[in-house]
């Protein structure tokens, strides 16, 4: 469910790629800090860049899914109200 809000948010952005600047988010006070780089659309699968590995959106974590949703609904939502 979670991968295709993320497809029909790219559709709607007119983005195939988006890019976070280096977006680094932890999962509790004491866990490493990770970077989210970038999520892409390529042929339906919907491909993210996190620390150095590049991975498709079902294998990340519950918390990884849910910083990526957020970002790109506040990236689709700036995007919109200019």
């Amino acid at each position: 469910m979670d991968k295709q809000l993320i497809i029909e948010l790219l559709q709607l952005m007119g983005e195939k790629t988006v890019d976070f600047k280096d977006l680094q988010y932890q999962r509790n006070p004491h866990s490493h800090p990770k970077t989210l780089y970038w999520v892409c659309l390529d042929d339906g699968n919907v491909l993210v860049k996190v620390d150095d590995e590049v991975i498709e959106f079902q294998y990340m974590t519950p918390d990884e899914q849910s910083t990526l949703l957020q970002r790109l609904r506040l990236m689709y939502n700036e995007k919109t109200s200019v």
